[in-house]
């Protein structure tokens, strides 16, 4: 039911706004990279199939796109439904039991933020602010994007814990930096509550070095001569 101007809106949010490369959006999609660059410049829109295919491969992002899947009204009449089916004895049960399958974390308490797309743009906003580089904004955005997208776009205390999963050293360290700073810069100014939470939740990781030189001592150059003199 979208139009070719919608759909080619979608491609360009994952591209532009939430930084995606064109070989990433296309992996998603199952076409080539020159096929991506057709539908951002215009020249060719995504068939539905291959939108299709892109928001089976990451949902939560898609849907912070436009167009939203859901108007307001339409949001605003299902907590309608489930307030009066919260209030009906018959069906109270099965609804608690529904929203706990479908919630993140169930209907249990936990620390949460739910991130959405202006808040990608807030925290590019800040780092610009703070005079950080052009090329570094935008790695810190793929690195941020690519952990919400993991974790379905919901931080909390227990999916933070995920940047300790990532196996790469490198990506995992530069992963939780850049997350300390979006909790710093966005959700403090958010949701200044949760979070101080969601910051002590995890820690950064330093990376490993690679070698450890050291200046030999006057014993161990004494040993290496005694050595070199015997052969």
């Amino acid at each position: 039911m979208l139009t070719d101007e919608q759909r080619r809106g979608i491609v360009a949010c994952l591209r532009n706004k939430l930084g995606f490369s064109l070989s990433d959006i296309a992996r998603a999609a199952g076409v080539n990279p020159s096929t991506v660059h057709a539908w951002l410049t215009g020249r060719a829109a995504p068939q539905a199939d291959k939108l299709e295919r892109l928001y089976s491969a990451m949902p939560e992002t898609v849907e912070r796109c436009p167009p939203a899947p859901f108007g307001e009204l339409e949001v605003m009449q299902a907590l309608s439904v489930i307030d009066k089916a919260l209030k009906t004895v018959a069906l109270r049960d099965r609804l608690i039991e529904g929203l706990s399958k479908i919630l993140p974390g169930g209907l249990k308490r936990e620390v949460t933020y739910r991130a959405e797309l202006e808040d990608v743009g807030l925290f590019r906003s800040k780092l610009a602010a703070e005079g950080v580089s052009r090329d570094t904004v935008s790695y810190y955005v793929q690195y941020l994007v690519k952990f919400l997208d993991e974790v379905g776009w919901v931080p909390s205390t227990e999916t933070l814990q995920r940047v300790y999963t990532i196996r790469q050293p490198r990506v995992m360290g530069k992963t939780a930096v850049v997350l300390k700073r979006f909790v710093d810069t966005v959700v403090k100014v958010k949701d200044p509550q949760i979070a101080p939470l969601l910051y002590d939740a995890f820690k950064t990781v330093q990376s490993r070095q690679k070698n450890n030189f050291h200046i030999p001592t006057l014993e161990e150059v004494k040993k290496v001569w005694e050595e070199a003199h015997k052969t």
